[in-house]
């Protein structure tokens, strides 16, 4: 793989990412300054961007926490995320060019990346390609070959003859319509980025035994696949021994009985081989997406929410879009009668719990309970709220839904969840406390949804 920088594209102009390096997955994902010790204010953004499961970076990469240093401020939007996760694919091929090397190749990338790897269209491009081609009218920037990467939607209302004029003629760069990060690796000629080889390079893969366990239907259902495999490895009579080792665990988590299960998992140390093969265990047999749906419940045109309300008529309901870490885009409180929320898993033997939450302020505070607080499950499958938003709701008021995904019932989960949740007083307490969950075999989701004035 040819030596490359890849430069962000922004309104102050281009950014150029200078290092990407692996951190202790205990501290969370942030962008720095130019290897110096200030955090820029993407770095919450990043952070989501890149764990599982908000993010992409984690899950296509194979490490949770990273530290990327760039060349300029970024201060907001999501433009970013293209060109970051394309730094992502160089480092990982350890052909990211760093600041002090000069450069063979050079890409120029905007655009935001959805779950799926869709790429999606940002604003000001025009600014940003204006100020690609003064860095490089003006000396700031040189390179010998040059690619621009656009979403495919703002590709199309640039003009050719536009680029020539400003500098960035087909003499100079080439310009590509992406719509999905397939076609940027297609271009770049990366082989099997997206099928898990990326994840998986330069780890040490040990084979860990699956133990026979006393499992629910679920867990029966994944552990059939493994069992081949464990056979190969160590004989079914050394499984029998360590499904009766692991015994009294799995009943505290086929019991979805978590708190005491960690409490155990703490006596016995986690670092000790037989903790390390249960967390493995767990992790194996963890419960992977859960999506949440956020549908806002309005009146049909010419009537009013006091007649939804009274019966007369009933309300229409438009989805919410949804922006990169569950962050739905806020909603006007004229004419909105209230919410309908859906949670669902992928698994059809997942049991969900969730809370929805309501702060009456524009952002929630370390020590405030939410105004409104209503659980719902545990249930197979899928988790509804119906909402009614009442006449005098607080405008601007914030709402946090939180969803735990496990495979088994999660009996006393609501206490013991509402407990984890009240220590999780801000964004960092809650991404340890995810963490905290993935170990235990827990998806842990969260999503916010503001009402503006």
């Amino acid at each position: 793989m040819t030596p490359t920088r890849v430069l962000i594209a922004t309104t102050q102009g281009p950014v150029e990412v200078q290092r990407i390096t692996e951190e202790d997955p205990d501290v969370n994902s942030v962008v720095c300054l130019g290897g110096k010790a200030v955090a820029l204010p993407i770095s919450a953004a990043y952070n989501s961007f890149v764990r599982d499961p908000t993010g992409v970076i984690e899950k296509n990469f194979g490490h949770s926490t990273y530290r990327v240093d760039v060349s300029a401020s970024i201060d907001d939007g999501f433009s970013w995320q293209l060109p970051l996760f394309l730094a992502h694919a160089f480092a990982a091929e350890d052909a990211l060019l760093s600041a002090d090397k000069d450069p063979r190749k050079t890409i120029f990338a905007t655009g935001e990346v959805d779950r799926d790897l869709n790429i999606l269209p940002v604003d000001h491009v025009p600014e940003k390609l204006e100020k690609l081609a003064r860095s490089l009218s003006d000396g700031f920037l040189e390179c010998t070959s040059l690619k621009i990467y656009l979403p495919t939607e703002n590709s199309e209302q640039i003009d050719e003859t536009w680029l020539t004029e400003i500098g960035l003629g087909p003499d100079i760069c080439r310009v590509i319509p992406v719509t999905c990060i397939l076609d940027v690796f297609s271009d770049l000629g990366f082989e099997g980025v997206l099928e898990g080889d990326l994840a998986q390079k330069g780890k040490e893969i040990v084979p860990v035994p699956q133990p026979v366990l006393h499992a629910n239907r679920g867990r029966v259902l994944k552990l059939g696949a493994g069992v081949i495999g464990c056979i190969a490895l160590l004989g079914f009579g050394a499984l029998v021994v360590l499904g009766s080792v692991f015994s009294d665990w799995t009943d505290l988590a086929d019991a979805g009985k978590y708190g005491e299960l960690e409490a155990e998992l703490k006596k016995e140390g986690p670092e000790t081989l037989k903790a390390r093969w249960f967390y493995r265990y767990l992790q194996w047999s963890r419960v992977g997406g859960v999506s949440i749906l956020v549908l806002e419940k309005r009146p049909p045109q010419g009537q009013t929410c006091a007649a939804v309300r009274f019966g007369k008529v009933n309300a229409e309901l438009y989805p919410v879009k949804q922006r990169p870490g569950n962050v739905f885009e806020p909603g006007s409180i004229q004419n909105l009668c209230g919410l309908d929320i859906r949670a669902t898993s992928d698994s059809d033997m997942a049991y969900l719990w969730g809370r929805y939450e309501r702060w009456g302020e524009n952002q929630r505070h370390n020590d405030e309970k939410p105004l409104r607080s209503l659980p719902a499950g545990p249930r197979l499958e899928a988790l509804h709220w119906s909402i009614d938003v009442p006449p005098r709701a607080h405008r601007g008021a914030v709402i946090r839904i939180v969803v735990a995904a496990a495979n088994s019932p999660l009996e006393g989960t609501k206490e013991w969840m509402a407990e984890q949740l009240v220590q999780a007083k801000n964004d960092g307490d809650f991404e340890l406390m995810a963490r905290r969950m993935k170990r235990l075999g827990i998806t842990l989701v969260t999503a916010q949804y503001k009402i503006l004035r």
